[in-house]
C-alpha cells in the first residue's frame, strides 16, 4: 500500500494520530481498496476509536493486496516518525508518503521537501487482523450537534462526566460515586439548551422503555454468549466489546447533592427558542449516561478542529455511547465509549 497525503490534509491526519495517542499504545492499520483505516482500542477494551480516510483524501492511493496491509504498530514510534518535520514547513511542492511493505514487513514514512531533501523512517510491524467495535446498528437515542457544546474547561480535570438528557436541555456534570466522605465535594453542572443552530437533531429514549428492556434482557451480556456469538459468526476480524464497568447499579438512596456551580448555554435569538420544540419532546423521566472524560475530551479536540457536526447514538446506561463524524467521500470517524450502569430514578 502507498498513500501520498496532500499538504492541505496533513494536519487532519496528524490530528487523528495524536487523538489515538491519548487512548492506547498499539495502532491498527488496514489498507482497503477504498481507503486507509486506522483504529485503536484502550487497554481495558472499553474505548474504541476508528478513522476511515477515503482514497480521495490522498493525492495518490494504491493497494495491491488488502490482506497483506493489515498490521499493528507501536503508536509512539509511528507518531515520532510522522513528526520528523514541522507541519508549517510543508508547502504545496513537498510530498508526504505513507507506505506499507511486506518484503520486508515495514511501515515507511517518507517526506520530500520542496528543495528535494528526502527524509524517511522505517518501522517494523506485526501482522494482525482488523478490529472493530460490536455495537447496535439502530439505537433509540440520536443527537446531532456541534462538538463545541460539550467542550467546557470546567470539566477538564474530572475523571468521569455525567450527561443528563431532558426534553429541552442537557445537563453535564462531574460524576462522583457515592462513598463515605464524598458528600462535601463540590459538583459543577453545565446546562446546555437544545436549540438551533447548535442542534439539528435531538431524540432520546424514554426511561420507562429502557427500564422495561433492562428487566427483560439484563444490563450486561454474559461473556459466554459473546464468545458463542463470535464463534458462530466466524468473522476473521476481532470484536472489541465495550462493556460497562463492574460497578453495581445504584439501588434507591437519596437524590444527588445540590450543585455549587451552575452555568448555562443557550441561544440568544427568540427564533431558536421557538424552534427547540421541533427537536424535542417530553419524557416521564430524565435519561443519564456516565463515562470517562479523558477519551471524551480527546475526541472533542479532534472533532472541534474539523468543524463538522457530530452524531451521538445510544440506547441505555451500561451500553456503548457511539459518536461519529462524517465528511462525505473524505473522512469518517467513529468513537465508541463504554458507559456505567446508573440508577434510573434521577431527580
Amino acid at each position: 500500500m502507498e498513500a501520498q497525503i496532500p499538504s492541505q490534509n496533513l494536519r487532519i491526519f496528524l490530528r487523528a494520530i495524536t487523538c489515538c495517542a491519548k487512548i492506547g499504545d498499539e495502532l491498527y492499520l488496514r489498507g482497503r481498496p477504498d481507503g486507509l483505516n486506522i483504529s485503536i482500542v484502550n487497554s481495558t477494551r472499553s474505548v474504541f476509536f476508528s478513522f476511515a480516510f477515503h482514497s480521495l483524501f490522498f493525492d495518490n492511493y494504491t493497494v495491491i493486496d488488502e490482506n497483506a496491509t493489515r498490521c499493528k504498530i507501536q503508536l509512539r514510534q509511528f507518531l515520532s516518525a510522522l513528526k520528523v518535520f514541522k507541519p508549517f514547513d510543508v508547502s504545496n511542492e513537498s510530498k508526504y508518503i505513507l507506505r506499507i511493505t511486506t518484503e520486508p514487513p515495514r511501515v515507511v514514512v517518507q517526506y520530500t521537501s520542496s528543495d528535494g531533501i528526502v527524509r524517511a523512517k522505517s518501522l517494523t510491524f506485526e501482522s494482525s487482523r482488523a478490529v472493530h467495535a460490536a455495537t447496535a446498528q439502530n439505537t433509540p437515542g440520536k443527537i446531532q450537534c456541534s462538538p463545541a457544546v460539550f467542550d467546557h474547561p470546567s470539566l477538564a480535570k474530572v475523571t468521569e462526566v455525567e450527561l443528563q438528557f431532558r426534553a429541552d436541555s442537557i445537563k453535564m456534570l462531574n460524576f462522583v460515586e457515592s462513598q463515605p466522605g464524598t458528600e462535601k465535594r463540590m459538583k459543577t453542572a453545565i446546562t446546555i439548551r437544545v436549540a438551533p443552530p447548535h442542534f439539528s437533531q435531538y431524540e432520546i429514549p424514554s426511561m420507562d422503555r429502557v427500564e422495561e428492556e433492562g428487566e427483560k434482557e439484563g444490563r450486561m451480556e454474559p461473556d459466554e454468549s459473546k464468545s458463542d456469538r463470535m464463534k458462530e459468526r466466524g468473522d476473521e476480524e476481532n470484536d472489541i466489546m465495550t462493556t460497562p464497568s463492574k460497578r453495581t447499579t445504584f439501588e434507591g438512596g437519596s437524590a444527588l447533592p445540590s450543585f455549587t456551580s451552575i452555568s448555562s448555554f443557550s441561544s440568544s435569538s427568540a427564533s431558536s427558542a421557538s424552534n427547540a420544540s421541533a427537536l424535542t419532546s417530553s419524557y416521564s423521566k430524565p435519561f443519564s449516561l456516565i463515562f470517562c472524560v479523558k477519551e471524551f475530551r480527546a475526541l472533542l479536540h479532534f472533532t472541534s478542529g474539523i468543524g463538522s457536526p457530530i452524531t451521538l447514538s445510544f440506547s441505555q446506561p451500561g451500553k456503548p455511547l457511539c459518536i461519529s463524524l462524517n465528511i462525505d467521500r473524505y473522512l469518517q470517524a467513529n468513537f465508541v465509549l463504554a458507559t456505567l450502569l446508573v440508577r434510573s430514578d434521577i431527580e
